[in-house]
């Protein structure tokens, strides 16, 4: 995609450096004109979070604690 400079591999990373856990899955989203990797996380206890990551500057964009 040529909206999304950042990979799914780097998003995985960057959503995984925001808290404890291990990125499980990813998938690309898009809402409006805004790209976004939406990455499950899954802390040691088993506990799962999700996380969006802009696919244009790799910021988190939302998170569902």
């Amino acid at each position: 995609l040529r909206h999304a400079p950042v990979t799914l591999s780097q998003a995985a990373d960057i959503a995984e450096t925001n808290g404890p856990g291990r990125a499980v899955g990813a998938e690309l989203g898009h809402s409006g004109n805004r790209v976004f990797y939406e990455v499950e996380i899954i802390n040691t206890v088993n506990e799962s979070r999700r996380l969006r990551v802009d696919a244009e500057s790799g910021k988190i964009v939302k998170r569902d604690d």
